[in-house]
């Protein structure tokens, strides 16, 4: 079995892409690199940060295709595909975030997010005619 390298921080998350090709690492080092996910040798094909440049702590293949929902330790939320930004962050809670799921509630795809705030908040995210997103805030629990 092969060790993913390459992170100067502790990983705080990982998820594979939905097809199974790569793997996703979160550290705190503020960085999410994608791996190839030959798991003999694995190879790092992509290193990016979150816009705002807070360390991230999530990130799972969401909405579709390898689009990204990433959180931050400031409470921010923004989607990304590796290469760009594909929303606006949105203040989604007040302290860092600790988990997201993607779910898809009366034809709405939705991202439901917890923090060390204490609350969860479901997002409701729109696709554009650019072919980035819109996050809005539908309700903090």
């Amino acid at each position: 079995v092969g060790k993913f390298i390459g992170h100067s921080l502790p990983i705080n998350q990982l998820c594979f892409t939905n097809d199974g090709k790569f793997l996703l690492t979160v550290s705190d080092d503020w960085k999410i690199k994608v791996w190839a996910s030959n798991l003999g040798q694995p190879t790092a094909c992509q290193t990016f940060k979150a816009k705002i440049g807070a360390s991230c702590v999530f990130a799972r293949p969401a909405i579709g295709g390898e689009v990204l929902a990433i959180g931050d330790h400031e409470g921010f939320i923004t989607l990304c595909n590796g290469r760009r930004t594909l929303s606006e962050p949105i203040a989604a809670h007040k302290a860092r975030v600790t988990c997201i799921i993607c779910a898809k509630y009366s034809g709405r795809q939705l991202l439901i997010t917890g923090s060390e705030d204490q609350t969860a908040g479901v997002l409701r995210v729109t696709p554009a005619s650019d072919g980035r997103y819109q996050l809005s805030q539908l309700t903090t629990l």
